[in-house]
């Protein structure tokens, strides 16, 4: 095998000929290359090959995004991309199809203090399949990125009492870990508000997960929301919002230049779609959602899949609350653990609002939660960083609130 101009361990280029891989410098710079290869049978299943294994990422359902348009469908492969090279900013890219726009993984390594990437095509071009336009069965004016968590059921209940069309579109399995419970959550939830609801079936082997995840995450939900919502006819698409203003605070995903940057990047591609990010809040959303469901009269809180813990664990982490505070138990939901911080959020705001369903909760068993809480923040310090002002400010006013 030779490889010709590619980038060495130091980010300049291995001059000259052709190497072999057979010379210990040529292995080095192969090192920091990755050829990524799109299957000739789905235009969205990327894999390529490591030495750890093979890594890909693909939409199984890709039927769902055949028709739309040719800027958007490879748009969405460069999201994908960069959700596959984000773990190691490769120094070289080979590709057996043409990425159209590169412009967005540049300034994801410039973000990172990274030299853009070598991009090439590889000889084994395959033609793209854009697949054929059919009639939307669907028509929303929004689309929601519908994970079935606290966020985004804040923002799909909000519009459905402005009464806004709203599409809900799942992304199943682009998350590592409780894909079963929130797709069943998110069916469930669309069918309860009565909008129409979109599954996009992914399978995530990039290697992306972590704290590490949001370099790239929100941009690929994003996108892959937006097709499934251009196809509906939505000219907005409504993500988690909350971005962070300070570069170096934040993952690139997360970064609001980004999304400044990719406002213009889609306008630029002729798409006419809107992407925006809502910021929920924190404890207060839980508030606005108790005020949701006496507008709607329908369920909403009870329906949100938002627990840390596995499946396997919930019953056993619950049972500690079935015994010390039975009340609050009783009241939460069967997706709830009572423990882990998403929880603890949820029975927090359900408190603090006054969830007419936590009316009957005894004051002693408040007094538990809120002492059980301080004394969990102790034992698990790193948690710290992921309690916000929000909640820190309304558990010391409940207890002024209740009276412990």
């Amino acid at each position: 095998m030779y490889v010709f101009e590619i980038w060495s361990s130091s980010q300049s280029f291995c001059h000259g000929a052709f190497y072999n891989k057979r010379t210990q410098n040529a292995l080095y710079c192969l090192a920091h290359m990755i050829s990524i290869e799109l299957s000739p049978k789905n235009p969205f299943h990327l894999f390529f090959a490591s030495r750890e294994g093979r890594h890909n990422l693909a939409v199984t359902n890709f039927e769902e995004l055949a028709g739309s348009s040719e800027a958007a469908q490879d748009l969405l492969r460069t999201t994908m991309v960069m959700h596959l090279i984000a773990p190691d900013f490769p120094h070289v890219i080979e590709t057996n199809f043409e990425l159209a726009d590169k412009s967005l993984i540049d300034r994801l390594y410039h973000h990172y203090g990274q030299k853009n990437p070598r991009i090439f095509a590889s000889r084994n071009q395959i033609d793209l399949d854009y697949g054929r336009e059919d009639k939307p069965n669907v028509h929303a004016d929004y689309v929601n990125a519908h994970s079935g968590g606290l966020d985004s059921t804040y923002r799909a209940t909000k519009l459905v009492a402005a009464g806004k069309s709203v599409l809900a579109v799942h992304l199943k399995n682009l998350n590592p870990k409780g894909t079963s419970l929130e797709s069943r959550a998110s069916k469930a939830q669309a069918e309860a508000w009565g909008i129409p609801h979109k599954e996009l079936q992914f399978i995530n082997g990039s290697r992306n997960y972590g704290s590490n995840m949001m370099r790239t995450r929100d941009l690929l939900v994003a996108t892959a929301t937006a097709l499934v919502g251009l196809k509906a006819g939505a000219k907005e698409v409504q993500i988690e919002g909350d971005f962070v203003r300070d570069k170096a605070e934040a993952q690139f995903s997360e970064y609001e230049g980004t999304w400044d940057m990719f406002s213009i990047l889609i306008k630029k591609l002729g798409l006419n779609i809107e992407v925006k990010g809502i910021d929920a809040g924190d404890i207060e959303t839980i508030g606005e959602l108790i005020k949701l469901e006496k507008v709607l009269d329908k369920p909403i809180l009870d329906l949100v899949q938002n627990c840390f813990s596995a499946p396997f664990q919930l019953p056993g982490i619950r049972r500690k609350w079935e015994k010390a505070a039975p009340g609050i138990a009783t009241a939460s939901s069967e997706h709830w653990c009572g423990s882990c911080l998403k929880c603890r959020r949820m029975t927090l705001g359900r408190l603090y609002y006054h969830d007419p369903k936590f009316d009957r909760v005894p004051t002693s068993e408040v007094k538990f939660f809120v002492d059980d809480t301080y004394r969990w923040m102790k034992l698990y310090p790193e948690w710290r960083g992921m309690i916000s002002d929000s909640f820190m400010i309304h558990l010391g006013n409940l207890t002024d609130q209740w009276g412990i």
